[in-house]
């Protein structure tokens, strides 16, 4: 799979990032059979290293399961906030993930040193908080108020992280000729966000949660928090960290 189409490097180092720059992660289970049972959410280890430059890389459509770690790349958007260029992992529930504590965010430490999980050393001591994005919580209207019907300007409220960093990634730091979709690869799965969608909203009972993407950048969508998809409830990992 080709790297995000941006105008940006790959790095070694957080430390070296600007906006636009991305830097290989790794995705794994935590037990040794990779079964959705043993270890439903993943971990994220070896932060800017190559170290196993022989093994895969993730889909852009993420796995259900998976016996080894797999590469994605995280991209900067803002200061201290890194998103996964792609879902790293489907066919998984909100309900999982909120156990997991990766919906609302937990505080999380990538390490140099050699004695943890896998044995994937990163390039440097960074922790910070590991978690998914928000996405709003009702369709927006072309003035930037709540609407239950999709008029086609993202999401209420306007400052929600999908339509902030994704949607409106500067443009000037997507390569000539590519799109959006190159950069973050949406358009395929729908990515479950931390919200609740707003009771006003068409049929929307309380245990359904926000899913952005699929088919447009723009798309605002909620299913029950149990769903089990390959396309409509993925997990894509955001890294939130302090930057000095």
């Amino acid at each position: 799979m080709p790297i995000p189409a941006t105008t940006g490097q790959l790095r070694s180092k957080i430390s070296d990032m600007q906006i636009g720059d991305y830097v290989k992660c790794w995705y794994s289970f935590h037990k040794i059979s990779g079964n959705l049972s043993d270890s439903p959410v993943g971990i994220l280890v070896g932060l800017g290293t190559d170290t196993f430059s022989t093994a895969g890389e993730k889909p852009v459509t993420g796995e259900s399961t998976t016996y080894s770690s797999k590469f994605f790349y995280f991209v900067k958007v803002a200061k201290g906030l890194l998103i996964a260029d792609r879902v790293c992992q489907h066919s998984i529930s909100w309900d999982v993930l909120n156990a997991g504590k990766v919906i609302q965010g937990k505080p999380y430490s990538f390490s140099t040193s050699s004695n943890i999980s896998q044995g994937y050393a990163s390039s440097e001591n960074i922790s910070g908080t590991l978690r998914s994005l928000t996405g709003g919580v009702s369709y927006a209207d072309g003035s930037g108020i709540m609407s239950t019907i999709d008029k086609e300007f993202g999401a209420w409220p306007l400052n929600n992280e999908w339509d902030k960093y994704i949607v409106n990634f500067p443009i000037d730091k997507i390569q000539t000729g590519k799109t959006i979709d190159d950069v973050f690869h949406f358009l395929s799965t729908s990515t479950w966000c931390q919200d609740t969608p707003s009771l006003s909203m068409p049929s929307a009972p309380n245990t359904a949660r926000v899913g952005r993407g699929h088919l447009k950048a723009k798309e605002f969508g909620y299913i029950p928090s149990t769903t089990l998809s390959a396309n409509l409830a993925c997990f894509r990992p955001v890294f939130e960290y302090k930057e000095v």
